[in-house]
């Protein structure tokens, strides 16, 4: 599975502060059950889901699976962890929500690695965004690039 994200993911600053904000009823001003966090993640779901139906992304059989991910980032602003981890708990939460991924769990998830990339330091310019691999091994920065590449100027 190899998926193109061409947006700016969470940080995962952002998703810690989405789960500590309370909502707030329009009309009555009090506070309602739930957090920012629960919307969050359906408004990311549903992009999620576009961009696999876009790209024709199939359900992973795959029991383990290695998921290699790309961030390329606009500036050096905002730490490398806090920007892969956020993403990361964005893309598999949306997979699974949207039936293309069985679990998040130990039994499917056989590694994680997450590579990040300037688009200065691009030659072909994506942007900004994330690209996804999933694959029985796991997949160096050198081959993701050109997997990017392939994926934008096919």
């Amino acid at each position: 599975m190899i998926l193109w994200i061409p947006q700016r993911l969470p940080t995962l600053n952002e998703l810690i502060d989405a789960k500590a904000t309370r909502l707030i009823h329009p009309v009555t001003k009090r506070p309602m059950d739930g957090n920012l966090y629960g919307k969050l993640k359906k408004k990311w779901a549903a992009i999620i889901a576009t961009y696999c139906l876009q790209q024709r992304v199939k359900k992973l059989s795959a029991s383990e699976v290695y998921w290699s991910y790309l961030f390329v980032c606009e500036d050096r602003r905002t730490d490398p962890s806090n920007i892969s981890s956020g993403g990361i708990k964005v893309v598999e939460d949306a997979l699974q929500m949207n039936g293309l991924l069985k679990n998040d769990g130990w039994a499917q998830v056989h590694g994680i690695q997450a590579h990040i990339l300037l688009s200065s330091e691009i030659d072909f310019n994506p942007h900004i965004g994330c690209l996804v691999s999933a694959n029985t091994e796991p997949v160096a920065q050198s081959e993701m690039y050109h997997l990017l590449r392939g994926k934008l100027l096919s």
